[in-house]
């Protein structure tokens, strides 16, 4: 057990918060950065189904991949020095947003959603995107 002292400014006592955003991160108690991760998933996913709904119809892969560069990466890089990832399950969440945007452009170019490795989809259309950038994913091409 510890001990909480109790703050006073200009005689008004000071609330005591679990959680606070500060400059878009959200700190807890515990320096854990669980929350934090989790709406930045949520946000970035958000704006993608929205990305996704609107290149649905005849749209270019180029045209995802462009609003995705705008308006996801943002999301999931701001800040990332401060709350860097480092647990499987943080790690694994994040890149789950990656996963999904490499299906959806893999789908444009042609293939199946499921069937094929994100490796080789990440290969195939190295040369068009560059998507592989923050530092928590962990794709790599296998040249043969």
């Amino acid at each position: 057990m510890f001990v909480q002292f109790i703050y006073v400014l200009h005689g008004v006592t000071l609330q005591r918060v679990l959680t606070i955003r500060d400059l878009g991160v959200l700190l807890t108690s515990t320096l854990d950065f669980g929350e934090h991760i989790q709406g930045i998933v949520n946000k970035a996913t958000t704006i993608f189904g929205f990305i996704n709904r609107t290149c649905r119809q005849g749209l270019s892969a180029a045209t995802p991949r462009a609003l995705y560069t705008a308006l996801v990466r943002p999301v999931l890089q701001y800040s990332s020095v401060v709350w860097s990832p480092y647990q499987v399950g943080h790690i694994s969440s994040l890149e789950s947003v990656q996963r999904r945007v490499l299906r959806t452009i893999g789908v444009k170019i042609g293939y199946q959603y499921l069937e094929v490795d994100l490796e080789v989809i990440t290969c195939s259309i190295s040369h068009l995107y560059q998507l592989v950038e923050p530092s928590f994913i962990r794709f790599s091409c296998i040249r043969s």
